[in-house]
């Protein structure tokens, strides 16, 4: 078993035991709280994730997801106690809707040879993207908040800005991130964070 161990909150920390196959596939994570199991097929592709709370009364049915998959391997179904999530692929492979439990359907709208360029649920714009003439995302609107990508002559992420309220006259700035590059590694600065 290796352990992750994470900073907690005023001084102590949160331990994370994740198990392996031989495959290097998670197969186990052990929280505080919860255990953790993950089953595949022989195609290496998720097939169940089965979480149980430490504290859950002896033979308390633990949560359970399911997935099911297409002969291209594409996710077909997630299935859990609440309901299934249905998804639908175009020829190409790029999906094209998801039904949720309660019957409402988001779609996915691409141009081009696969490049999603807007989601919506129903007839409502959840998320669009603009793209530039290398159809790498520029933009991303996800209702009042916008994020813009800027590259640099190479086409490395240089600049990662979210915001609210870019169609109004001064927007309010959620986080900008800058990234600078060196030969031997990347280094992300985290300028701003507001609320």
């Amino acid at each position: 078993m290796t352990a992750v161990i994470y900073g907690g909150e005023r001084g102590g920390e949160i331990r994370h035991g994740l198990e392996r196959d031989a495959a290097g596939r998670l197969t186990v994570k052990i929280t505080p709280e919860t255990r953790t199991e993950y089953r595949y097929d022989a195609a290496d592709r998720l097939l169940e994730i089965r979480r149980r709370q430490h504290d859950a009364a002896e033979g308390g049915e633990p949560e359970v997801i399911r997935f099911s998959y297409d002969s291209a391997g594409n996710l077909l179904s997630e299935e859990t106690a609440q309901g299934v999530l249905q998804h639908r692929y175009d020829v190409q492979g790029n999906r094209t809707e998801t039904q949720m439990p309660d019957g409402r359907t988001l779609r996915y709208l691409y141009y081009g040879s696969g490049h999603l360029q807007q989601i919506n649920l129903g007839r409502d714009v959840i998320s669009e993207f603009t793209r530039d003439h290398l159809h790498r995302e520029v933009q991303r609107s996800q209702g009042r908040l916008d994020t813009r990508r800027m590259y640099d002559r190479t086409g490395r992420l240089t600049r990662k800005l979210t915001c609210k309220g870019m169609r109004g006259v001064v927007p309010e700035t959620f986080i900008d991130r800058e990234y600078a590059y060196s030969e031997t590694f990347i280094d992300r600065e985290y300028l701003s964070v507001c609320a």
